[in-house]
């Protein structure tokens, strides 16, 4: 897909759902992801919003020019407010960031304000920006690396995102900085980075670099997502998407999900590894079958980061 982009006014820019998950201001720049992660929630069409929608069809990458004053408003509207949370939906440093340096200016701001930020991304983070991070205490960054395996990661980050050694290489960098970093190895794809020894070796990798928490999930699918994917899965294996179809049976909160047998059978397999090499680990939000969360399983004190 070949990308454009336009300047375009949004609001609120400010995800204002934020009260319901605590003390977050969830900021997202960038209306659509040059990512184009397999199963993205936000290009797949569950925000269910025209920026989005307009990505998808059309290649065309919405943006929030007046950003920094969304921001402001809603600190000054809203007093629990305590950490800006950049960018839970669409990556703050996907390539169109290299033009239009919104997520530095946030950051930048934050700094200034002395608000903590807690970055996401599968990108790569400028050096520039790490002084700016590490400045408040309780900022940190989260590295999203699906695997080891960069064949794979290829097939699962189809647009763009840096490389396995990059983002190891950034992580090491960061974690010499002194920035806090959580590794997220999230989310992983039934069938085709559910592998043990690849998870593992990862660990080890991340070990090596400092990293002292974990998070992970297990990809959950929009619905009308599977039936898109089902050419684009054959391809990576014949029969995958009937593996698929056969392991995606709850669906919950409009979303398909994995069985739970399967999700906390990886779960725990994920748990035991961590912890036997003096890491902590925790899951992002999944639910059991009448929607009830089942983080306390698996997350401890890293909960409390996220």
């Amino acid at each position: 897909m070949m990308r454009s982009y336009e300047i375009k006014r949004i609001s609120p820019a400010v995800n204002k759902t934020s009260q319901k998950i605590g003390p977050k201001i969830l900021v997202n720049p960038y209306y659509g992801c040059e990512h184009q992660c397999l199963f993205c929630p936000a290009n797949d069409g569950f925000l269910k919003r025209k920026a989005f929608d307009d990505f998808r069809e059309k290649g065309v990458i919405r943006v929030v020019e007046n950003i920094i004053d969304h921001v402001d408003n809603y600190i000054l509207n809203n007093d629990y407010a305590k950490v800006i949370h950049l960018s839970p939906v669409s990556d703050p440093f996907q390539p169109v960031e290299a033009e239009l340096q919104l997520s530095r200016q946030i950051i930048k701001h934050a700094a200034d304000i002395n608000m903590p930020v807690a970055i996401c991304t599968k990108g790569s983070v400028p050096g520039e920006l790490y002084p700016l991070i590490q400045k408040h205490p309780h900022s940190f960054v989260q590295i999203s690396i699906l695997t080891i395996n960069e064949a794979k990661r290829k097939m699962l980050v189809r647009g763009s995102g840096a490389s396995v050694e990059e983002l190891l290489n950034e992580i090491e960098a960061m974690s010499d900085y002194g920035i806090r970093i959580i590794a997220r190895i999230d989310p992983i794809f039934p069938y085709i980075t559910d592998d043990m020894a690849e998870f593992e070796a990862l660990v080890d990798e991340l070990k090596k670099r400092k990293v002292r928490y974990i998070v992970s999930s297990v990809a959950d699918v929009i619905e009308g997502a599977l039936d898109r994917e089902r050419g684009y899965l054959e391809a990576i294996q014949p029969g995958l998407s009937e593996k698929y179809t056969n392991l995606y049976t709850e669906k919950i909160n409009g979303r398909l999900h994995a069985n739970t047998e399967y999700r906390e059978n990886i779960f725990s397999k994920l748990k035991e590894i961590c912890e036997s090499k003096g890491l902590e680990f925790g899951i992002t939000w999944e639910p059991d079958i009448n929607g009830n969360s089942i983080n306390h399983k698996y997350s401890h004190q890293i909960s409390n980061m996220l």
